[in-house]
């Protein structure tokens, strides 16, 4: 089974690795065809046919703690998954071109709840949209991230761990699966 492995804070601060230690460090986790595509933990592995996510998810942040000596989540999710999440893209092409910005991915750790949605509903200045899906978030800032005054921590302590990406890192790394 292809997956994707997307990590979070990988290469931000002092946590300075490369993407042959990564694919070295996942070969380490029982994970073959292990490759990376740019340099911020975004990965491509194939693990055992029908493997539950959960067990890919605790080997390679094992792992990578062990290899490393800090702790980084990972988000796995299959094609079928990065599939359904680039098709869910909840905003218009007009609403995309009417913007500065681009469409960000947030993947999640734990599932949103109704509660949940609506807290992070409250913290969006009107001139961002998010959209809260079951575990995965998507932000279309109206300029660029640096200007946009959305609280991004504010919503990882709503809604759990979480990593971003845009949407185009996803669809490319969806098209290598």
């Amino acid at each position: 089974m292809r997956v994707a492995i997307f990590l979070r804070a990988i290469n931000t601060g002092d946590r300075r690795v490369t993407n042959a230690e990564l694919i070295e460090c996942l070969g380490g986790a029982d994970l073959t065809e292990v490759s990376a595509f740019q340099a911020a933990g975004n990965l491509l592995a194939t693990a055992f046919d029908g493997e539950d996510v959960a067990s890919i998810v605790a080997r390679v942040e094992s792992s990578i703690s062990e290899t490393f000596g800090f702790e980084s989540e990972a988000f796995v999710r299959t094609a079928a998954q990065l599939t359904e999440t680039v098709d869910s893209v909840p905003f218009s092409d007009v609403q995309i071109e009417a913007t500065e910005g681009r469409v960000q991915v947030t993947f999640l750790r734990e599932r949103s709840t109704v509660a949940t949605k609506s807290s992070v509903g409250e913290l969006v200045p009107d001139d961002d949209l998010v959209h809260v899906g079951d575990d995965v978030w998507y932000w279309l800032p109206r300029t660029k991230i640096s200007e946009s005054t959305l609280k991004v921590g504010a919503i990882e302590r709503i809604l759990g761990p979480m990593t971003m990406r845009t949407l185009a890192t996803v669809e490319k790394v969806l098209a290598r699966l």
